[in-house]
């Protein structure tokens, strides 16, 4: 304490960066936080910061609940530091958090336009905007972005797992088909997310479903023949197997219906549905 107040005398009233530092470490010792505060803010008032300060000051401010006027440090950091990365990120975060999700979305567009997002980047701004009830622009944010070699399991299962349920909501078929296909990849390699997480494994599910149901909607029937014999093979459900059986008639693809019977048969002991009966009854009559 006594070397913080002599230091405070003989820095006097404008502390140089170097006295400065050694005033801030010393109440940080002392987890005096709001004092940090006070003698980052009184430099600011002289003149820029340093990126370490403007970084510590938002932190400190962050840290201590001082939110009023924090939007206006981060545009000042910016305006003097306009390449630094972590500014822009910062801003986005702290608007988001306390739900200015206008003012976010200008700040996520402004750090676009002078970097390039990664996959979890884009996957949390279009996860904002689509609860926002914005998915049109949304999915241009997902679709601005394609994961990198370097993009972690985690990261790349949930972009895919949004960038599905958007194309699947906007009818975008061929988008959510291989967004679907990536996602299923995905999933074989991040098991450790849907164990921490099975609220993912539900929205894969869910996203599943919602397919299936559109391109049957629009008459896609050997799409969703496709989909649901992949699902099949996926989950083991006998009930998708037999829809799939459903949709190769549908679109008298009759050697696939032949071949969904044949694994019918295989697993059923002998013991057939009403439904493939009804199938194979169909299949004589078409030949």
């Amino acid at each position: 304490r006594k070397a913080l107040t002599q230091l405070k005398i003989t820095s006097g009233n404008t502390p140089d960066y170097a006295a400065r530092k050694k005033i801030l470490d010393l109440h940080s010792g002392l987890t005096e936080y709001r004092q940090m505060v006070s003698v980052l803010e009184t430099a600011r008032k002289k003149g820029p910061l340093t990126l370490e300060e403007y970084q510590q000051f938002i932190d400190l401010k962050i840290l201590t609940g001082e939110l009023k006027g924090l939007n206006r440090i981060h545009e000042d950091a910016i305006t003097h530091y306009p390449k630094a990365r972590a500014l822009y990120t910062s801003q986005y975060h702290t608007l988001k958090n306390q739900e200015r999700f206008v003012e976010a979305n200008e700040a996520f567009d402004r750090f676009q336009e002078q970097f390039e997002p990664t996959a979890a980047e884009v996957t949390e701004q279009a996860t904002s905007l689509w609860r926002q009830r914005d998915p049109v622009r949304a999915y241009s944010i997902i679709k601005s972005v394609e994961p990198i070699e370097t993009t972690t399991s985690s990261d790349l299962f949930q972009y895919w797992l949004i960038r599905t349920e958007l194309a699947t909501y906007l009818e975008e078929s061929d988008d959510a088909l291989k967004s679907f296909e990536q996602l299923l990849v995905a999933n074989a390699l991040a098991p450790p997310i849907l164990d921490i997480n099975p609220n993912l494994t539900v929205r894969a599910e869910g996203v599943f479903q919602r397919m299936l149901n559109s391109f049957v909607y629009f008459g896609e029937f050997s799409t969703a023949m496709a989909l649901a014999e992949a699902g099949y093979h996926r989950t083991q459900s006998r009930p998708l197997l037999q829809n799939a059986l459903t949709y190769a008639l549908a679109a008298k693809d009759y050697s696939s219906a032949k071949r969904i019977i044949a694994l019918l048969e295989a697993e059923s002991d002998g013991v057939l549905t009403a439904k493939v009966w009804a199938a194979k009854a169909q299949l004589h009559s078409a030949n």
